[in-house]
């Protein structure tokens, strides 16, 4: 079995789409694309949330994706709230 590590990075830059988050809000959304580049398709991926502030309230930290064909991309969307604690 060979283990994947996908690291996404919140960079505050300009050169970054940059979206506000209403505080206090409920039921938002980011998906994020999974590519296998490789020539070989791959099982049981996982998706996972490691490390967020207390504030943000995320609905399922870990997704799983079953089969990611060679080539092919798939959506992994988490749904999360932003707690009233927020700065």
């Amino acid at each position: 079995m060979k283990t994947f590590l996908i690291v996404i990075l919140l960079v505050s830059t300009s050169a970054f789409a940059q979206h506000s988050i209403p505080f206090a809000s409920t039921n938002n959304t980011i998906e994020l694309l999974v590519a296998n580049t490789s020539t070989v398709s791959t099982s049981n991926v996982v998706v996972a949330v490691t490390a967020a502030p207390t504030w943000l309230k995320i609905e399922h930290r870990t997704l799983n994706i079953e089969n990611l064909r060679a080539k092919e991309t798939q959506t992994a969307a988490f749904t999360f709230s932003i707690d009233k604690s927020a700065p």
